[in-house]
């Protein structure tokens, strides 16, 4: 495709929303929950916001 330097907006792929939800493979939970979490599995965050909880308390 050839560039238009008088419009810059036609250099820009076109990206549909289905497109990114097909990239993230299940949308903003995947964020937050990447693909291959367990839920079962504490979460190892857990531990270090005890640890800082109880180091803030002293």
């Amino acid at each position: 495709m050839k560039e238009s330097p008088k419009n810059p907006s036609k250099n820009k792929k076109i990206v549909k929303n289905e497109d990114l939800k097909n990239i993230s493979g299940g949308g903003l939970k995947d964020a937050f929950n990447p693909p291959g979490h367990n839920e079962d599995l504490p979460d190892p965050g857990d531990e270090l916001r005890r640890k800082l909880k109880e180091a803030l308390n002293r």
